[in-house]
């Protein structure tokens, strides 16, 4: 059994037994990964600020070979975000991009440009527009796991489509207006929008904070981006489902 040490962020928790916790982290070195913290509710007290979910701590965890539930023996905050916490639109998001992590990364597959993506985007939420954080966080994770969506040339023809084109989220990518016909969903993207997604595919995370692009093109893209999303996941996030029911009751 070898003992690691990496830094970690929380994304979801659920009681285990009568007062230990099961914590999915998202890790700096090692992936997703499961871990168990024991003691963490005793009679007469409660502990466990360093498991709220978003934190970001340093753990150090047995690996068990033969289990996916690791054991974590010691943590570290190192930044718990509060001025996020202040926010119900900021949680709410952050809720989204943890539970997108979790539905979209493998267990035990390092991807440390992940963990540096959430960190980025929960530093700055209530900073900067909510739409453009999700554009940024959704296009950048779909590149990292592979899933990008195609934006060079019609993915039928090969023909370069430098202005506007039509969006399939069944093909994944463009269609010129000679094969927009191949899917009658495929919608129309128009130039501001199709620039902002080839930006935020190509370019580094800073330039795609300081880059500034119309809210029309930001909604016209997350929109697209969703429907993407839904359909390569096949079912509903929850995250959104709450997001909705809060949003219209606040």
């Amino acid at each position: 059994m070898s003992i690691l040490k990496t830094e970690a962020i929380v994304l979801r928790t659920r009681p285990f037994r009568s007062s230990s916790l099961i914590i999915t982290f998202f890790t700096q070195d090692y992936g997703k990964i499961q871990g168990i913290a024991k003691g963490i509710h005793r009679e007469g007290e409660r502990r466990g600020a360093e498991f709220e979910l978003f934190t970001n701590l340093e753990i150090l965890f047995y690996e068990k070979k033969r289990s996916d539930l690791q054991l974590v023996s010691e943590t570290s905050i190192i930044d718990s975000y509060p001025h996020m916490r202040l926010s119900l639109e900021s949680l709410l998001d952050a809720s989204f991009f943890c539970e997108l992590t979790e539905e979209l990364t493998e267990t035990r597959d390092p991807h440390p440009q992940i963990f540096e993506l959430l960190q980025i985007c929960f530093r700055y939420l209530s900073v900067l527009p909510a739409v453009k954080l999700r554009n940024l966080f959704e296009m950048k994770l779909l590149n990292e796991i592979g899933w990008q969506p195609h934006l060079d040339h019609c993915l039928k023809c090969a023909v370069p489509l430098p202005e506007s084109a039509f969006f399939s989220v069944r093909e994944g990518g463009l269609l010129c207006s000679a094969h927009k016909g191949d899917d009658l969903g495929s919608k129309k993207i128009g130039a501001e929008s199709l620039k902002l997604l080839r930006f935020l595919s190509s370019q580094a995370i800073e330039a795609c904070l300081r880059e500034t692009f119309t809210l029309q093109a930001e909604i016209e893209v997350q929109n697209m981006l969703y429907q993407f999303l839904l359909y390569r996941l096949g079912k509903p996030l929850k995250s959104l489902k709450v997001r909705a029911q809060l949003l219209r009751n606040a």
